[in-house]
């Protein structure tokens, strides 16, 4: 049961105001005209003025900043960080993939050879644990994937449209790059039968480029043309692309890819834009 007493009075001696001391109050008023705000709290440990030059009082908008002093502009992480360095194999398609990217982008970067046994190495295995390439330090990514997105995010570059659908098929098309046209051209031409030694064996060979006629024919329907989606250069095109110019490397994947207007109007148009093909393995 609650006490009907009545609360106990205030002893007036614990309320009353104090008045400081003359040498108190002289300490207060030269710390106002020193740091033009209120007194720091006393537990709070002295700092040089670049650090104090950060700090927003709760009850100002600016920051406490000694006289004679300049305010620090805000740094990300980001925006303080060094070139940003590209590592992978120089002839690799997902290389040229995310060299273009930065290339577009504006994001300019220094690129460091990666060639086996190296990607198997502890610094290279702490860069990408997978031991794949390409990777990028400064802001460290690993996948062609993340640093075409990086790119697009904080580059020149628009890589992928604003239009949720346009977005959504760029995606798309990349998705099927990685999973049907990389195989086909890369491990199941190139590496199996042109850059291999020995006797070919011709009806598996005629059944690789039977696999590429079908998979160019896919990419070519769904081209708008000359770019993959909409009228101009998209993600999807930076990474079908290099595929395409490894074709150019042998007259029989490029007679594949004569079959195909639109996908051969996508190299001319890659050919000619100078931002793509200045990253380009062709010169490694």
């Amino acid at each position: 049961m609650r006490s009907c007493r009545a609360p106990r009075s205030p002893n007036m001696s614990d309320t009353a105001p104090k008045t400081p001391s003359p040498e108190r109050f002289a300490r207060f008023t030269a710390r106002l005209r020193q740091h033009g705000d209120g007194p720091e709290p006393a537990s709070r440990p002295r700092t040089s003025p670049q650090t104090r030059s950060g700090r927003t009082p709760h009850h100002r908008g600016t920051p406490l900043l000694r006289l004679g002093t300049q305010p620090r502009p805000f740094a990300s992480k980001e925006s303080t960080m060094s070139t940003p360095i590209l590592h992978g194999f120089p002839k690799s398609t997902y290389v040229w993939t995310a060299r273009a990217a930065l290339s577009l982008a504006g994001i300019d970067h220094t690129f460091v050879s990666i060639l086996p046994p190296e990607h198997s190495s502890p610094d290279h295995l702490e860069r990408h644990p997978f031991g794949k390439v390409p990777s990028l330090t400064n802001p460290s990514l690993f996948e062609a994937a993340a640093i075409v997105r990086w790119a697009h995010e904080v580059g020149d570059a628009v890589l992928f449209p604003s239009d949720p659908l346009d977005a959504a098929r760029v995606s798309g098309l990349i998705s099927c790059v990685g999973s049907y046209a990389y195989g086909p051209i890369v491990r199941g031409w190139l590496f199996a039968f042109i850059w291999a030694r020995g006797e070919r064996d011709e009806a598996a060979y005629q059944a690789a480029l039977a696999s590429i006629r079908d998979v160019l024919g896919v990419f070519e329907s769904q081209a708008d043309g000359p770019w993959l989606v909409g009228d101009q250069l998209t993600a999807a095109d930076l990474y079908l692309g290099p595929l395409l110019f490894v074709l150019l490397m042998h007259k029989d994947g490029e007679a594949i890819l004569a079959e195909h207007p639109k996908l051969q109007a996508l190299v001319a148009a890659l050919q000619a834009h100078e931002g793509f093909m200045r990253v380009s393995y062709l010169k490694a």
